[in-house]
């Protein structure tokens, strides 16, 4: 038993030794990778500590070592008590300027306590360990780094909106990447909240399929917000699917539906597929929904009628009041379903949802989506609300659930309501950029609804999409090939992307 016992103990020494050597390995190789990431600093940093040691201040060799460690300890002589915090406001940590050189010259001889060499690098040499780099206090150690990561960690949780804008240049592409205004995302990326929830979530969430409870619980959760029973609620993997969903539940076999032409596309087309029959009916003189003439063709065989508010790709908006009429006239003969992906983009005070028609047991079904106004199209969250019946209906034809790690995104987003509003804003703001923009070029344009217009390019200039590529600038999904047609739909980005397409339009409608 003694010997069972002194084995064990020598396989838990070596067994700690080994942690211990794997340990300091990987602190080692730590230490590499975020001194080969500080490189490019500093080798900027050395360029300038190099003129300063031209300038006749003295460094230590090469050019590579001195000021730093020379102004820190000449302050903290001069003036003990406040060393650090003198030090710290000084130039210095963001590289040698004019200002510092001035300061320098200026210190009376008197009050640096201490060795000061009065000759230039080449004459203040030291020695180096044999086969060892020469590092000094410039070299940032890993508990300096590890101490700026913790301080700009903070920063950011104290600083939401400078996580945003950090975040949306990060999320915008990388340096050179092209800007697109074509697919109505919002450049401007997430909330903060939902940043932060993708990124606590996905270490141990990315890795699994969706939970019925974590569904359930958004479900509950989107009931509530809109005042209906979660039974109402159909999550979806993006609102698509709700689209698609329907079709199957309503075209099939020959099913009906009434839908506006030009609208999105999705519903229609899936339904023509699986056996539908589709009637479209033409857009009026402002390129909105023509409701009258859509109640029109509403028969015997009518099973859905499909309403876009607004209205994708025109970006036109009907008036509430003779939309919640429509759909009252409309439901008891066919079921209505009103797409409401672009809602958050409209004032709620004049633009209400049609909502309160499911509340009230009409035979409607809202859509919505978070990947418009809440940016998060690649992460895939829509939802339907509906009467339970046609609820249950939706729900035994999706063939998937919306990610976790998606799900604490939205949820997130549901936290941050002024982002909301802050979105819709900014797409004020970007909207009349670029209407100021098309008008100077002489295109005409519709849309008042969205994030995104309604531009007519006419025969003369279909060659925007290949002309504006050009300059960084993607309005088509295909921006090497011309228009197909005389309108494209074009996506309001970011006030600085609709500043940048505007003098990019500017400059290809001048020749």
């Amino acid at each position: 038993m003694s010997t069972t016992r002194v084995d064990a103990a020598n396989t838990g020494g070596v067994t700690t030794q080994s942690a211990r050597t794997a340990d300091t390995a990987i602190a080692r190789n730590q230490d590499k990778a975020r001194l080969l990431a500080f490189s490019d600093l500093r080798s900027s940093k050395l360029r300038k500590r190099r003129e300063l040691c031209q300038s006749g201040i003295p460094c230590l060799p090469d050019g590579c070592e001195g000021p730093a460690t020379r102004l820190r300890s000449a302050i903290r002589n001069s003036s003990p008590g406040a060393s650090r915090a003198t030090w710290r406001r000084s130039p210095v940590v963001r590289g040698v300027s004019p200002g510092l050189r001035a300061h320098w010259q200026r210190r009376p001889a008197s009050r640096v306590r201490g060795p000061v060499p009065s000759a230039r690098c080449p004459d203040t040499a030291g020695p180096r360990l044999p086969g060892r780099p020469h590092v000094s206090e410039s070299t940032p150690s890993r508990r300096a780094l590890l101490s700026g990561a913790t301080a700009t960690a903070a920063a950011l949780a104290l600083r939401p909106s400078f996580v945003l804008a950090a975040g949306a240049r990060a999320r915008g592409a990388p340096a050179g990447a092209p800007v697109r205004l074509f697919a109505n995302e919002n450049n401007a990326g997430p909330c903060a909240g939902a940043l932060r929830a993708i990124r606590d979530t996905a270490p141990h969430l990315g890795h699994r399929y969706a939970g019925r409870a974590s569904a359930d619980a958004f479900a509950r959760r989107i009931g509530t917000l809109h005042g209906v029973d979660a039974s109402q609620v159909v999550l979806t993997a993006g609102s698509t699917e709700v689209l698609t969903t329907a079709a199957v539940a309503f075209g099939l076999n020959g099913g009906e539906v009434v839908c506006a032409d030009n609208t999105f596309p999705v519903l229609p087309l899936y339904a023509e597929r699986v056996g539908g029959k589709v009637v479209r009916v033409p857009l009026d003189a402002r390129h909105a929904h023509d409701l009258a003439a859509m109640e029109a063709r509403v028969g015997s065989g009518t099973r859905l009628v499909y309403v876009v508010n607004p209205n994708s790709p025109t970006g036109t908006v009907l008036d509430p009041v003779r939309l919640r009429a429509f759909c009252e006239a409309v439901s008891p003969r066919a079921t209505v379903l009103v797409d409401e992906a672009y809602v958050e983009y409209l004032d709620p005070a004049t633009t209400p949802s049609m909502v309160d028609l499911v509340r009230a047991g009409r035979n409607v079904i809202v859509l919505r989506t978070f990947s418009k106004a809440y940016a998060l199209a690649g992460l895939r969250v829509g939802y339907a609300l509906a009467p339970p019946a046609i609820a249950e209906r939706l729900r035994g034809l999706r063939m998937s659930l919306p990610n976790p790690v998606a799900l604490a995104a939205a949820g997130a987003s549901l936290d941050d309501p002024d982002f909301v509003a802050l979105t819709r804003k900014r797409i004020a703001e970007a909207r009349a950029i670029t209407v100021r923009a098309l008008d100077a070029a002489g295109l005409a344009h519709v849309g008042d609804g969205g994030n995104f217009l309604w531009v007519q390019a006419g025969p003369s200039r279909r060659d925007l999409p290949p002309r504006l590529a050009a300059h960084g600038l993607h309005i088509t999904w295909t921006p090497d090939q011309p228009l197909t047609e005389d309108w494209f739909r074009l996506t309001l980005g970011t006030v600085e992307d609709m500043r940048r397409f505007g003098s990019a339009l500017h400059a290809v409608t001048r020749t």
